[in-house]
């Protein structure tokens, strides 16, 4: 398994020994970087040191799930998106309303749910 997850990134990255952040999802013989959780908390608590995680996590778990077996044009789960959003406003040392509209912000116009 690790032979297998070295090679993905080594697709995508370039550097067989990563071991950052990210959750890795392989397709087909392509992989996928895909934000960690706990990636995404250590960079809201980096702003904030009281950073609300239970409403980040409620809300990653929430877009992950929703947005399971939907994919983009490339293929790759559509989850990846809202994944980025977040990540970049976590950046943007943000607050945890903002991180979790960026995880949010498809469910409502790209699946099922409804608002509310």
């Amino acid at each position: 398994m690790r032979e297998e997850t070295v090679a993905v990134c080594l697709t995508l990255v370039g550097n067989a020994s990563y071991d950052g952040p990210y959750r890795l999802y392989p397709i087909g013989e392509k992989g996928l970087l895909m934000i960690s959780f706990d990636k995404l908390a250590d960079m809201a608590r980096a702003a904030n040191p009281q950073s609300n995680t239970d409403l980040l996590r409620r809300a990653y778990d929430f877009s992950v799930a929703e947005h399971a077996g939907q994919t983009r044009h490339s293929g790759e789960p559509y989850a990846t998106h809202p994944l980025e959003v977040a990540s970049l406003v976590a950046e943007m040392r943000l607050d945890d309303v903002a991180i979790a509209a960026g995880l949010l912000h498809d469910v409502v116009e790209d699946t099922l749910t409804s608002i509310d």
